[in-house]
């Protein structure tokens, strides 16, 4: 997920600050909010947001979140 320059979708650190990396979705007080989350369920949960809440087309969102997600810093290997 694009990060606001706002601060509105970052996630927070321990300290309070805002985390440069992750959104609020994925990163809370410094530990991932789901920890047991797999990049593959993260796909899903991507891809049924974007067509739900977004009413983007289920092809394009499954493009999408599959090109991104596993680039993400907590997802690379």
């Amino acid at each position: 997920m694009p990060l606001s320059a706002e601060f509105a979708n970052l996630g927070t650190e321990a300290d309070g600050s805002f985390s440069e990396t992750y959104c609020t979705i994925c990163y809370e007080d410094g530990e991932f909010t789901m920890p047991d989350l797999t990049v593959e369920d993260m796909i899903q949960l991507s891809i049924d947001h974007m067509t739900n809440e977004l009413a983007i087309d289920r092809d394009a969102a499954e493009r999408l979140a599959r090109g991104t997600i596993p680039g993400l810093l907590r997802w690379r290997s």
